[in-house]
């Protein structure tokens, strides 16, 4: 893989790295000719707002002290490929404290990445012809300040098989380019689908939270900073 964009010392978190065969001009049609932009919420577009609810409710429940603990072994045991049966355990047994999130815009904006409000907006503005679609396992209260404040067209929430909103996507609009953008193997899995499926080509894109969480599974990586993806569909060269 390759360097498009190159990590400043002031700015560390903003670079973008793709496979030998992409240019900036490939990534940049592949995002502005994409009829879909799709994407996941926490830590791709956003400082995880779900585990901050956790993190803030945590002590309250017991019953969640519970589920922290047994959580924690089974990280210990499995690594990090229990997180999905751990977060589906927390969304099914958890319902009562999920009600009680309150909807704040203001904290949401706050969590947002650096430069993705601007993506979005220069996505509104130049595709009209495209939708942003947010898929994501968190809840809808969780998950709608961001849908609101970014312009996606519809949000899919409570999403355990990502992968069959994709199927669902393709199948309802017969896109020929997709873009999608994640940070974990469930994501991954999104891409894989779309890939295997009757579209023309998918740009996979991984948000990652440092160079050595790289996954070259995906057709580009960018850190937690979306200013150079934007800079490259805004024109850089």
């Amino acid at each position: 893989m390759k360097y498009l964009i190159k990590p400043t010392k002031y700015e560390w978190d903003k670079w973008v790295i793709a496979k030998d065969n992409l240019s900036i001009g490939d990534v940049r049609r592949a995002i502005l000719n994409s009829e879909l932009f799709v994407s996941d919420l926490d830590d791709s577009i956003a400082h995880s707002p779900t585990r901050a609810f956790v993190k803030k409710n945590f002590f309250k429940n017991p019953l969640t002290l519970i589920w922290g603990a047994f959580s924690l072994l089974k990280i210990m045991k499995m690594g990090k490929k229990s997180r999905f049966e751990i977060w589906r355990t927390y969304f099914t047994r958890f319902e009562r404290d999920l009600a009680k999130i309150e909807v704040n815009i203001e904290n949401a904006a706050k969590r947002l990445y650096p430069g993705i409000t601007e993506f979005f907006g220069y996505l509104e503005e130049h595709c009209p012809h495209q939708k942003q679609i947010l898929i994501t396992r968190t809840v809808e209260k969780i998950g709608m300040p961001y849908q609101a404040i970014l312009g996606f067209d519809r949000g899919y929430y409570r999403q355990f098989d990502k992968y069959k909103v994709v199927d669902e996507l393709v199948n309802k609009y017969s896109p020929k380019i997709i873009s999608i953008a994640g940070d974990s193997e469930e994501d991954k899995e999104m891409v894989d689908r779309a890939k295997a499926s009757s579209i023309e080509y998918c740009l996979g894109i991984n948000v990652a939270g440092s160079m050595k969480k790289i996954n070259e599974g995906f057709d580009i990586n960018i850190g937690r900073n979306w200013k150079g993806l934007q800079e490259i569909i805004n024109g850089r060269d």
